[in-house]
């Protein structure tokens, strides 16, 4: 059995498969430097030939095995060997291209993805020496495409290698194994010798010595132990003199230069060394020897200080300078050169006259910006030199590198913003505070630790020190062994907690009133109710609580003072008092706010009218109320159209000693009507109008059920269902319901809208055209039924144009004859040329 965890080797169970026919792709070995860990040269190169040989090995682009007769290519970096046609047609597709854009880039290998720029088209063996190798005999023991001679491929390990041994295998696949030749090699400052393999490479031990080497100074020696790589600078200190010689520092040899460079620098210093032409000094900063010639020899002088004239305009051949000692002529003009305190924007000119010597100082200002570059002032040219750089008020509003905190900096030239503010926040062990700089993302683990013996809380879990910070205790299966406020068994394992999972066990409860036991009852749960009344006496003695079972007092307030209604019936009437619970007093003479229904004879009116017995004057005032309360609800009943009856707003009505209503004109009306009816044998007629009003349709809804009579009784059958569904539903009244109808046409859709009303319905119309529909909505305490249906409402109209004239009845009333009067009276119409059989007059009042 092979290795499972190194990345490339084909697995005995692979190998298994492949020879019951499956066909597997073979692993690269060798990676592409960078990616995963390397494979042993020789582990590689034998599983290649044990793969190969048992005719196991596939190729990675087509998935089938490799066979003798093949020919081959093998990657010189990962050591693949994949079919000759198949790594051809591999370069060729667009998908091996290093680049789409530059095909000439070349091709990347498909298991190493290592680019070559030549697309293999000859067939060798492993080391490349033999063309087209013959095909491996039968029962020969060689390796399938190998020529069978010595490998000779160079060990070396890198272009840089010393190694100049070639490999004395036979040609085989797969890397050569390291170079096992013995050599002769040097520690790294070259004192001592050691005999190591060749395949060691360059790296050997320190010998311990001093290092001696020389240092780039070229003046010290590196006094380290023995080392490999470079010694670095010179750390020793040097006394370095100026040029002048007037002033010296220390520095570190290794900043002063290469080897053979003067170990001298420049100061701050005037140079003063006297010029070559021995009358003026030098006038530069310390510089290195020599000065340069003195700048008012008349060699070098030729126009006047400002340059604009020559002098030779200036002097006459005879008043010539022959010295450097000599003044220099002026001219007219001024001197115009320019300022040290110009700027390109804003330049500033010497306005004084052309002169010698260095120029006065400037008169004018100059805009001076801040150092970040967002402000800006005035300053005097004269007062530069003090000012320093200008800083502004403007606060920097840029994030720090936190991104937490604003830079809040005036005038900041940070291009940073390095945050230098402590981080604070609460580490991952909840005990310690991050106290690194302020900075993004995750905070570090907390690094203090904990040296002693951390337990679970029975103790048989253990962690030893040291412990990082924060970590928990150990995890115990054992039972908890902690005191518990109940006998039952404990089934929770040993925790950290400090309080034990509530206990589970299903028991038996007396509720909180004590009314009755309560049973599987989860053991935790303390307080149980029956959801009774609680029935216990009140402090009053009068009533009992009327709370659900509960536990503590009945009554919430300080005083313990009951708040139910007082029982005891009232003085002047059979009512109870209704008051606030006043034990101990009498209760109060107020009017009675009882309602009691008041009917008339016939009974067909009632009202609903406060009861308001008290004592007599203030039952008096309470009538006055009443009777103005009515007043105004029939006052607004008239403004709104409607018919009033005024009978009883009257105080004669209101008084005490009556207890019913007088009947009105409508009550004589209906008695009319009854009687009437039995005369006529009409068993079930509308005897009052008022009481079912026919509904109101809209014309066009009529017009048009005239006109499609099948379609309008269709529609409101459907209607119909869905309203009466509604009614008998067991939700909740509030809850709205919805009904779609059948994609129609305009006109059907106008009476499923205009009917929908008369059933307490909303209707909105859905989709575009053909496919526009009906949805009617409504909620059970709303949906009704018309008192007369849009199809009975039809039926009637036609009952109407076919009824006969009416015989003569005798008037009540001495009325002339033809006509009935009363509610009931019917108009007499002309006598049609047949007579039809007698039909039911009161038919137009039925619903």
């Amino acid at each position: 059995m092979y290795d499972m965890s190194v990345p490339g080797i084909k697995m005995k169970a692979e190998n298994e498969g492949d020879r019951r026919g499956h066909k597997r792709s073979s692993h690269s070995a060798t990676q592409k430097k960078g990616r995963g860990k390397q494979v042993m040269p020789s582990l590689q190169s034998s599983e290649l030939t044990e793969q190969l040989t048992s005719g196991s090995y596939s190729c990675m682009v087509c998935c089938d095995r490799v066979r003798d007769r093949d020919a081959v290519w093998s990657c010189k970096e990962c050591h693949h060997v994949f079919h000759l046609g198949c790594i051809g047609k591999w370069a060729a597709a667009p998908a091996s291209l290093v680049s789409e854009k530059e095909p000439s880039e070349g091709w990347r290998c498909p298991a190493c993805q290592n680019p070559s720029d030549v697309v293999p088209t000859v067939y060798k063996c492993y080391c490349g020496k033999l063309i087209n190798p013959r095909p491996r005999a039968r029962g020969e023991l060689t390796v399938p495409h190998s020529c069978g001679e010595l490998c000779g491929r160079s060990l070396a390990r890198n272009p840089l290698s010393s190694c100049q041994h070639k490999c004395q295998l036979l040609c085989h696949p797969g890397p050569c194994p390291p170079c096992p030749v013995t050599v002769n090699r040097s520690c790294p400052c070259g004192r001592q010798k050691y005999q190591v393999r060749c395949s060691k490479g360059e790296e050997l031990p320190s010998c311990g010595s001093e290092c001696g080497r020389r240092l780039k100074c070229g003046r010290h020696h590196c006094t380290q132990s023995c080392h490999s790589g470079s010694c670095g600078d010179c750390t020793m200190m040097l006394t370095q003199h100026c040029h002048c010689g007037r002033s010296h520092r220390e520095v570190v040899c290794g900043e002063t230069g290469e080897e053979g460079e003067e170990e001298r620098y420049g100061c701050s210093l005037v140079c003063g060394r006297e010029l070559n032409c021995g009358n003026h000094l030098c006038e530069l900063s310390c510089h290195p020897a020599p000065c340069p010639p003195c700048p008012l020899l008349p060699a070098h002088v030729t126009a006047c200080p400002c340059g604009a004239t020559p002098l030779s305009a200036l002097l006459s051949p005879d008043q010539s300078r022959t010295s450097c000692l000599d003044p220099v002529p002026t001219c007219n003009r001024s001197c115009g050169r320019v300022l040290p305190c110009s700027t390109k924007a804003e330049p500033h000119f010497c306005p004084a006259g052309c002169h010698e010597g260095p120029c006065p100082r400037c008169e004018k200002s100059r805009l001076v910006r801040c150092r970040c570059g967002r402000g800006s002032t005035r300053v005097e040219c004269q007062n530069l030199e003090g000012i320093g750089d200008f800083v502004c008020d403007k606060p920097c509003n840029k994030m720090k590198s936190c991104g937490r905190h604003r830079c809040n900096t005036r005038c900041c030239m940070d291009a940073n913003h390095q945050c230098t503010l402590v981080c604070g926040k609460r580490l991952r062990c909840g005990i310690h505070n991050c106290m690194e700089q302020c900075h993004r993302g995750h905070c570090e683990q907390c690094w203090e630790y904990s040296y002693e013996e951390l337990t679970c809380h029975c103790g048989a879990e253990i962690l030893y020190p040291p412990l990082p910070c924060g970590t928990r205790p150990p995890t115990c299966k054992r039972v908890c062994a902690r005191m518990h406020s109940c006998d039952h068994n404990v089934f929770h394992s040993c925790h950290n907690e400090e309080e034990c999972p509530p206990c589970t066990v299903l028991t038996v409860k007396m509720c909180m009133g004590e009314h009755e036991k309560r049973y599987n009852i989860p053991c935790h749960i303390a307080d149980v109710s029956c959801g009774m009344p609680c029935g216990k006496d009140l402090p009053c003695g009068r009533h009992k609580c009327l709370k659900l079972c509960h536990r503590g007092a009945c009554t919430d307030s300080l005083a313990q003072q009951c708040r139910q209604p007082c029982q005891t019936p009232r003085k002047y009437c059979s009512h109870v008092c209704g008051e606030t619970c006043h034990v101990g007093s009498e209760c109060p003479d107020i009017p009675c706010k009882a309602e009691v229904v008041l009917t008339c004879k016939c009974g067909r009116m009632k009202e609903r009218v406060l009861c308001g017995a008290s004592s007599s004057g203030i039952m008096q005032q309470a009538f006055h109320k009443i009777l103005s309360k009515d007043l105004g609800a029939k006052i607004r009943d008239l403004q709104s159209g409607h018919s009033v009856s005024l009978g009883r707003v009257s105080l004669a009505s209101l008084s005490r000693d009556k207890d019913s209503l007088d009947c009105d004109e409508v009550c004589a009306q209906i008695e009319r009507n009854r009687t009437l009816a039995e005369a006529l044998g009409i068993t079930s007629p509308v005897l009052d109008p008022l009481e079912s009003p026919l509904p109101k349709y809209p014309s066009t809804l009529l017009d048009q059920a005239r006109r499609d009579t099948a379609v309008a009784a269709s529609l409101e059958e459907e209607l119909k269902s869905f309203v009466d569904s509604v009614m008998k539903s067991q939700g909740p009244g509030d809850q709205a319901r919805r009904h779609k109808f059948q994609p129609m046409a305009n006109h059907e859709r106008r009476m499923v809208h205009e009917l929908a009303p008369h059933y307490g319905c909303d209707s909105l119309s859905y989709d575009s055209e053909p496919l526009r529909h009906v949805t009617v909505s409504t909620k059970k305490c709303r949906a009704k039924f018309p008192t007369l249906s849009l199809m009975k409402m039809l039926d009637k109209e036609r009952l109407k144009v076919a009824t006969p004239t009416p015989v003569n009845l005798p008037s009540e009333r001495g009325s002339s004859p033809g006509k009935i009067s009363g509610p009931l009276e019917i108009e007499r119409t002309k006598t049609p040329a047949v007579r039809e059989p007698v039909t039911d007059y009161f038919a137009d009042n039925l619903s």
